[in-house]
């Protein structure tokens, strides 16, 4: 996994039970999926509350980044990584830990919803 992706300890087959949901299993279900034209998004998802759906979607990403050398990468988006990983090697220390941003996201959407 590469260490720009960041990984959620989230179970998206239960999540997906739960809700009602088709499981984000793409890999192995994208003929499937496709050939039974999957509603997008899934039918139940607009429900959700917005954590889970960013938990979701989340997990689809976690299933496309499993293989980073399928993902197609432009001129430009390949100069802005370049760039950003310049700026992250001249200034290791003022990076987050993705845990503690990703806290600090829900715990701004829980305010919200109060």
């Amino acid at each position: 996994m590469p260490h720009w992706a960041p990984q959620l300890n989230f179970d998206v087959g239960q999540t997906a039970e739960r809700h009602q949901m088709p499981a984000p299993n793409l890999c192995g279900k994208l003929k499937t999926i496709v050939a039974n034209a999957l509603q997008i998004p899934p039918a139940g998802f607009e429900d959700l509350p917005v954590e889970d759906q960013v938990d979701y979607v989340q997990a689809l990403w976690n299933k496309i980044a499993e293989r980073p050398e399928r993902l197609p990468i432009t001129d430009d988006t390949r100069g802005m990584l370049e760039q950003r990983l310049a700026a992250h090697r001249a200034a290791p220390n003022e990076a987050r830990p993705w845990d503690e941003v990703r806290e600090e996201i829900r715990a701004a959407l829980r305010t919200r919803r109060k």
